[in-house]
């Protein structure tokens, strides 16, 4: 074993079983993160990913995956974004069912609650109100709150 002395940095080196025992930590870290990503948990994976590079700064692997998790989670915002503006397309053409559906998978991939569920409601309400009937407490000549695609926000 080499002793600070030789080393020059003066902190001892650690021993092998102390390299074994975190090597051995980081492969299940890997491999947690990898169980997340894979459940569709991006987060999550990278949550788990960083705690590798808190151990090991310059870990090529955990780094790649954060890297990939990350893309798939803009993917993902941008596919509930692009299925949110459909179903409001959708809602305003007056294909309800076509809406409904459009706006469950937007909420799915994770599209703004917000706006999901209030698109929702007044598909509720519309189909409760019957056909050709307005609904109750709302003005028959009033547009839906339109969705400005710039507004929304995206995670980096």
């Amino acid at each position: 074993m080499v002793d600070a002395s030789q080393t020059g940095a003066g902190a001892p080196t650690p021993d092998r079983s102390e390299v074994d025992e975190r090597d051995a930590k980081i492969d299940e870290l890997l491999l947690r993160g990898l169980e997340h990503y894979f459940e569709g948990r991006y987060d999550e994976a990278i949550n788990v990913w960083g705690r590798v590079l808190f151990l090991d700064r310059g870990h090529a692997r955990a780094r790649a995956y954060i890297e990939r998790a990350r893309s798939a989670s803009a993917e993902r915002q941008r596919r509930s974004e692009e299925l949110l503006h459909a179903g409001v397309e959708a809602f305003r053409d007056g294909d309800q069912s076509r809406a409904r559906e459009l706006l469950a998978s937007a909420a799915e991939q994770g599209a703004s609650q917000e706006d999901v569920l209030g698109y929702l409601d007044r598909l509720r309400r519309l189909a409760a109100a019957g056909p050709g009937q307005p609904t109750p407490g709302s003005r028959t000549t009033a547009a839906p709150r339109a969705i400005d695609p710039s507004a929304s926000t995206r995670r980096q």
